[in-house]
């Protein structure tokens, strides 16, 4: 049930986006969730559940363009590729936060920002493999400042929910 609605939360989210830099880049809401999801609750299979959101989230975009405009095969797979974004995030974010025994482990918003950073280089290479030209006009910077902003986003919805439900839970 809680996995159902992190991916329902995360693809009416995804519907929220803003435009980052000159170029067609745009932070959408739907992976903030999805990681402050996975950073709250735990779930077993945090990759199968980021597949299911990235799935669902392409799906629901898919849909909701169908309506405005005429939905063509590219702008389908360019939604569609956007699953690899978020398996890769959710991947790294395993490695980099969850099972991390360093020592010495990284800032949590520091690690957040690498994990966004590597999965939009990775959903970058595919889209570039793939003769996608959405990305071509997107720099370093856009993408260097919508991943702060991202894993800021997160940092503050896990303190919120940590500080203001998880507070009210401990008082009842």
């Amino acid at each position: 049930m809680l996995n159902a609605m992190i991916i329902i939360l995360s693809a009416l989210a995804s519907l929220l986006s803003v435009a980052v830099g000159d170029g067609d880049f745009r932070i959408t809401f739907g992976i903030v969730i999805l990681i402050s999801g996975l950073h709250l609750f735990k779930p077993k299979h945090p990759i199968l559940l980021a597949l299911a959101t990235g799935f669902a989230i392409s799906l629901l975009r898919i849909f909701v363009d169908s309506m405005s405009m005429d939905m063509t095969t590219s702008i389908a797979s360019s939604y569609l590729l956007e699953i690899v974004y978020y398996v890769t995030y959710a991947f790294l974010y395993n490695w980099a936060i969850t099972t991390n025994t360093s020592p010495y482990p990284l800032p949590i918003v520091v690690a957040l920002v690498l994990c966004d950073v590597g999965s939009n280089t990775v959903e970058f290479a595919l889209r570039y493999l793939a003769a996608d030209t959405i990305w071509a006009t997107t720099s370093f910077y856009s993408i260097f400042v919508a991943a702060f902003v991202r894993s800021v986003l997160i940092i503050l919805i896990v303190w919120l929910f940590d500080n203001l439900v998880t507070r009210r839970r401990k008082e009842a």
